[in-house]
């Protein structure tokens, strides 16, 4: 059951990333959506923190199975909030009040006033 919950966590993560990328760099041609940045970080987190309970289970119940299946959630989730935070920091794609903060820049423009 527990390699059954990991799999589906690492499944979802790996969707939300491919889907936040084919959104922000194909579908979004504005550079900027209408939701705040710790919404779209929130699952990434929850895989996180998933993989940190099932770790600490773990260890404090000695189970003898291999833990790479947290370790890679981990990594991928880590991945995710970078993602996030990466596309913001290079203009790629932003909340709307930053977007008008910043001038309504251009997708790819480094320009910043």
């Amino acid at each position: 059951m527990r390699r059954i919950i990991i799999i589906l966590a690492i499944a979802v993560n790996t969707g939300m990333i491919l889907l936040y990328n084919c959104y922000s760099l194909v579908l979004n041609r504005t550079n900027h959506y209408g939701f705040n940045t710790f919404e779209v970080i929130m699952p990434f987190m929850a895989g996180i923190l998933v993989s940190i309970i099932l770790l600490i289970i773990r260890y404090v119940k000695k189970m003898k199975y291999k833990f790479i299946l947290e370790v890679v959630l981990i990594g991928i989730s880590l991945m995710g909030v970078a993602n996030v935070i990466l596309f913001e920091k290079l203009n790629i794609m932003m909340p709307y009040d930053k977007w008008v903060g910043k001038g309504m820049i251009e997708k790819f423009d480094s320009k910043t006033p």
